[in-house]
């Protein structure tokens, strides 16, 4: 498995300061993906269960729904190795992701 190292992420020096950005809260990584492709995600969240550690990432850019989920090991020095998550424990964990992080209803 590919290793994968944070970025940390500068905004603009013409922001006006007026507001909280998203990457301020949550730390951005860049994923090498098997084809090749490059992707940046938003670390929204780190979580245990039955053992492991799992991360949630959402992608920087495209569709804002899109959330990824990975087993994880943090190997020290800003860098990790993700594992895809088996097929008969992804439900598991996803339910698990959205026990910890509940998502509240826009009313």
């Amino acid at each position: 498995m590919a290793n994968h190292d944070h970025c940390n992420h500068d905004h603009d020096n013409n922001c006006c300061g007026n507001h909280q950005h998203q990457e301020e809260e949550f730390p951005l990584i860049h994923l090498e993906l098997e084809d090749g492709e490059n992707l940046d995600c938003i670390v929204y969240g780190t979580f245990d269960f039955n053992n492991k550690s799992y991360i949630a990432l959402i992608p920087d850019e495209g569709e804002e729904e899109s959330l990824l989920l990975y087993e994880y090991e943090d190997l020290g020095d800003d860098e990790m190795d993700l594992k895809l998550i088996e097929e008969e424990e992804f439900d598991a964990v996803a339910d698990e992701f959205e026990r910890q992080f509940p998502v509240e209803d826009e009313e």
